[in-house]
């Protein structure tokens, strides 16, 4: 498609109307976003054949440009053809309705191209986010950062989360019940075994921090469950809740988990609001005065209170029964090996504790949650899992 359009922009427009568009500002924008979007294509193509991966900063690169590359290419292709067709190809007969019929063509085939990238970006990019617990993707950005040189201070903001809680916290395990307080339990918080869930990316990153204190600050933020709808232009759903709506509303009814399980939750808006602080101070002139803030100690869990699952889950099938999407408000509770079976083996988690209380936050960067509960997104979330099952 891409090929085609640019073939008919030079020897079907340029080439016979050099005078009405060759000169024209328009051709010279289209010619830079051409150009920029395929130095970064192929360059991708080339280091990926080569080495057999892609520095993140190409992967970047060539899976956020074209937010505006591809706009200005189209748009500037669109105009050109147009100045030709309103222009000098009226004295041939029937290349002015060519044209506007190639315009017409532009539509569905810009959609088609744009949202063609979109889904190469989706899986992309759940890959690479996926890799926060690659031990060689963290180790690399460890080895990067000792290696690059700078007089001024380098500020490392680490995503993990509070499955590190989940290690021997089931019933009759030491940890069980336990509430890990991110500043009094952070000697016990960095001592977890490496089999611990996250433990092995962390301690790249605990080693970063004290390798070098002085120069490369660290952070490591643990988010509790994330919920709500984010802001984002690719994925906005979060997993746990649309996960659980999902499996309510295609098998008619809930499963869940016997006895106890409790994890904590943060409202993605408030997550994010805390990485910003992250970042604004770390972008100040005294952002090393703090060493609370920054280093081997700087764990902070990010939490708005917690629940049951197998309170979610009921909240989940009453929404989906008073929506009239479900028959009734019936829930199984089952034990691990049969929910496991039944349900996949996402349901595993169901049946761990991860209970964490974010002081760090709260006492060093004033930080407090301020969105609706986890309680108040799952009619949302319900509507929207629907929705994409074609139930409304």
């Amino acid at each position: 498609m891409q090929v085609a359009s640019r073939i008919l922009l030079i020897w079907g427009i340029v080439t016979p109307f050099p005078n009405t568009v060759a000169f024209s500002p328009i051709y010279s924008t289209m010619l830079i976003a051409w150009s920029i979007t395929e130095v970064i294509r192929y360059s991708y193509f080339a280091i990926n054949l080569s080495s057999g991966s892609v520095p993140s900063f190409w992967l970047w690169l060539r899976y956020n440009t074209f937010f505006v590359l591809y706009p200005l290419g189209i748009s500037s292709e669109c105009w050109l053809v147009w100045l030709a067709a309103s222009g000098p190809a009226k004295q041939y007969t029937g290349v002015r309705e060519g044209l506007f019929a190639v315009l017409l063509i532009y539509v569905p085939g810009s959609y088609i191209l744009f949202t063609h990238m979109m889904a190469q970006r989706r899986k992309i990019m759940r890959d690479a986010a996926n890799s926060a617990d690659d031990v060689s993707f963290v180790q690399s950005i460890s080895d990067a950062l000792r290696k690059f040189s700078t007089d001024k201070s380098i500020h490392y903001i680490h995503t993990s989360g509070t499955g590190l809680l989940t290690h021997d916290a089931g019933p009759s395990q030491p940890r069980h019940g336990k509430i890990y307080n991110d500043i009094t339990d952070i000697d016990d918080i960095t001592s977890f075994p490496s089999a611990a869930d996250h433990r092995n990316v962390d301690e790249i990153v605990l080693d970063l921090a004290t390798a070098e204190p002085e120069r490369i600050k660290t952070a490591i933020v643990c988010p509790a469950v994330i919920y709500g709808t984010g802001r984002g232009l690719v994925k906005r759903s979060s997993l746990a809740v649309p996960f659980i709506a999902a499996d309510v509303l295609k098998r008619g009814a809930g499963i869940a988990p016997e006895g106890e399980w409790v994890w904590g939750n943060v409202h993605v808006e408030d997550l994010s609001r805390l990485t910003l602080s992250l970042i604004e101070i770390a972008a100040t002139t005294n952002a090393a005065s703090s060493t609370a803030l920054w280093g081997k100690d700087a764990y902070y869990f990010v939490e708005a209170g917690e629940s049951d699952w197998s309170d979610i889950v009921r909240q989940v099938v009453h929404e989906a029964h008073e929506a009239g999407l479900i028959q009734s408000e019936e829930v199984k509770y089952l034990n691990k090996a049969d929910a496991v079976e039944q349900g996949g083996p996402v349901f595993a988690y169901f049946f761990t504790n991860s209970r964490s209380r974010g002081s760090r936050a709260r006492e060093l960067l004033d930080w407090e949650p301020v969105q609706v509960g986890i309680e108040g997104t799952i009619r949302e979330a319900v509507a929207a899992e629907a929705s994409k099952l074609g139930m409304l």
